[in-house]
């Protein structure tokens, strides 16, 4: 029997500063860029928090929409 985890929602949301943490984590993972075609590169804090600034902005100016997937 397959062992899976029952969620009861999955929602999005806009990306907001606080989630630089994550993405940073994402960006910078061994397993994730693994599976991601290109060259693996070290993203630093501040590049992230800038890069998030930079999606948040595009978003509020309707140019580009970037989402965070929240599971409950």
């Amino acid at each position: 029997m397959v062992n899976m985890k029952m969620f009861t929602g999955i929602r999005l949301r806009a990306i907001t500063s606080e989630d630089a943490q994550y993405t940073l984590a994402w960006r910078n993972s061994d397993e994730i860029n693994s599976s991601i075609v290109g060259q693996k590169r070290f993203v630093s804090p501040e590049t992230e928090s800038r890069w998030v600034d930079m999606a948040i902005s595009d978003h509020e100016g309707d140019k580009a929409y970037r989402f965070m997937i929240i599971v409950d």
